[in-house]
């Protein structure tokens, strides 16, 4: 037997960690099928676990977003429901009810407090440029190219807000209905000025149980996500907000504002410095004019 062979044969041993040392062929042919045979049953050894860990990570992943998106069309007992939506902190507008899962953008269509049709996109956040291409466009069309919006526009018109890095909200003015809103125009507003964030003819007023949750610390697109827009401006020099609460009485919230860099660009964003509840009704100091910082 050549060394190199023998060589290579007691390698191999210890590399599989052999119990029991094989005898060495006596013929080149035996060494060499000797290796063969045991060098691809290492690699089929190898593959096979390769591959059922491969199996693992795609079940972890795909299941349980495929049992989302079956769940989110209805028609069975694991049908996802409007009640779903709404402790998943849907944003609700009109028929329609908007979800960023991290992964997807999706779009509900609701009728009768049962979803109807589900959209699912890829997930894109909101770029400035993309706002000049989706005029005409309806709204489950432009979640595709400028993502889900951040909150409800004004109670008294149909409009959907986007509130951007670059210190703007981007409102878009909408017509129809469901899932055939079309968007007709955008409007710009500045996110320094207390007027860009009012709603004063809110109808659907929160909680006071939701507004128990306000605490220091979150910033203003969170509170307005979770609670909708204030109603007054009644800050001086600061921005100083009241939100009417369903039962009759008042939130009053008041930001502090801080110089943040996002994606490599610093961005001036709000944060609760304070809020109270049952605070004394106070006239909104900017209405009828705006009150830029």
């Amino acid at each position: 037997m050549k060394r190199s062979e023998e060589t290579f044969l007691r390698e191999f041993e210890a590399s599989l960690g052999a119990e029991t040392k094989f005898d060495a062929p006596r013929e080149e042919g035996e060494v060499i099928k000797f290796k063969k045979r045991n060098i691809y049953a290492k690699k089929a050894a190898f593959c096979t676990l390769a591959a059922v860990l491969v199996l693992a990570v795609i079940s972890a992943v795909a299941v349980p977003t495929a049992l989302a998106l079956s769940r989110s069309v209805g028609g069975g007992g694991d049908a996802l429901t409007v009640g779903d939506l709404r402790e998943m902190r849907c944003l609700f507008f009109e028929d329609l009810a908007f979800y960023d899962d991290g992964q997807k953008n999706h779009i509900y269509v609701i009728k009768n407090e049962e979803i109807v049709t589900h959209y699912g996109y890829d997930r894109v956040t909101a770029e400035a440029e993309n706002f000049d291409d989706i005029r005409d466009k309806t709204v489950v069309e432009a979640v595709a190219v400028i993502g889900i919006p951040s909150f409800v526009g004004l109670s008294d018109e149909l409009s959907l807000d986007y509130s951007m890095d670059d210190g703007y909200i981007r409102r878009l003015k909408l017509s129809g209905e469901g899932e055939d809103l079309v968007i007709d125009d955008v409007e710009q507003f500045d996110k320094n000025d207390p007027v860009s964030w009012l709603d004063r003819d809110k109808k659907n007023l929160p909680a006071r149980e939701e507004c128990e949750q306000i605490v220091s610390g979150m910033k203003i697109e969170e509170v307005v996500q979770r609670i909708g827009k204030p109603q007054r401006d009644i800050g001086s020099g600061a921005i100083s907000f009241q939100f009417d609460v369903a039962d009759g009485s008042i939130l009053g919230v008041m930001f502090a504002a801080e110089m943040t860099e996002e994606n490599g660009a610093y961005v001036r964003n709000f944060y609760v410095w304070k809020a109270e509840l049952d605070v004394d009704f106070v006239p909104d100091i900017s209405e009828g004019f705006g009150r830029a910082l």
